[in-house]
């Protein structure tokens, strides 16, 4: 009992120096969780603002903006073209900005030859069972087709474009009575609503676009279908937009240089009622 008893008081005698380590060990504890917490809340402040903004980059659509700082927006004291790029929702296109030209419509290719032409390419459709074309078709001032299938038209009287949708021949009459150019083709866009379209698969795009007075012609630089296609000139800001032939439909271009290049395939293609918007100086 005596040795027991030894051993209770030794045990009593070291409970006040185990009391102080506790309190140690506690203070310990209470200020590395302070420290924890500090850090915590530093690297709350720094990294989550980055990470919303890196966030909200992502949403964003991939575009360039080229074509508001350098197609559309510029411009040229000299009548001519200019041409950028631009990409916008992983649809690569190229962008012809027109300045102070003379719109008008031809059968048949342009002359290469006619430094006065800045660029020509197809217009309408022709059908491929008895080539001809599709919809009205009026040719200063001549109608050489009929047809509304397709609501889109573009206008051109005194060398001035407009594009809108209108089954009705008021528009038409107006061309034919000013001895203009009229012909009919999808709409895209038409005051910044994008249309439906029956047209399904993928193929080089075309498309007229006039924007704020001003007009260019923008190409996909790969296949797409026409949908995304349509979303990427309405990602850039066009309020109205009409489709033109498209594929491998052989046009051309002349840069500042007067040096002439092909859009499309370069062999002539020589069938009836070809047609082309011809752009001259």
């Amino acid at each position: 009992m005596r040795n027991e008893d030894d051993e209770i008081q030794i045990l009593g005698s070291a409970e006040t120096p185990l009391k102080k380590d506790s309190g140690k060990n506690r203070r310990v504890w209470i200020a590395a969780w302070t420290a924890v917490f500090i850090l915590a809340c530093v690297c709350l402040f720094f990294f989550l603002p980055s990470q919303q903004a890196s966030v909200a980059d992502q949403q964003q659509p991939e575009t360039s903006s080229l074509a508001a700082q350098e197609g559309l927006e510029t411009e040229q004291s000299e009548p001519g073209i200019h041409i950028s790029s631009d990409l916008v929702n992983d649809v690569p296109l190229t962008i012809y900005s027109l300045h102070q030209l003379q719109a008008d419509l031809q059968i048949n290719l342009p002359d290469t030859a006619d430094h006065s032409i800045v660029l020509a390419i197809p217009a309408a459709d022709v059908r491929k069972d008895n080539q001809e074309i599709v919809g009205d078709f009026v040719v200063q001032g001549k109608e050489l087709s009929f047809g509304k299938r397709k609501a889109g038209y573009c206008s051109i009287i005194q060398g001035k474009i407009e594009i809108g949708i209108s089954t009705d021949d008021q528009k038409k009459e107006e061309c034919i009575s000013q001895q203009g150019s009229f012909f009919r083709q999808y709409s895209l866009i038409f005051n910044g609503n994008t249309q439906k379209n029956i047209l399904k698969g993928k193929s080089f795009r075309r498309a007229l676009v006039v924007h704020e007075g001003k007009t260019c012609i923008v190409i996909s630089k790969q296949r797409e279908s026409l949908y995304d296609f349509t979303e990427a000139l309405a990602d850039l800001g066009f309020q109205d937009a009409l489709y033109l032939v498209g594929g491998n439909s052989l046009g051309f271009y002349r840069d500042k240089t007067g040096s002439l290049h092909f859009i499309g395939k370069t062999e002539k293609e020589n069938y009836p009622n070809r047609n082309y918007i011809v752009f001259r100086k």
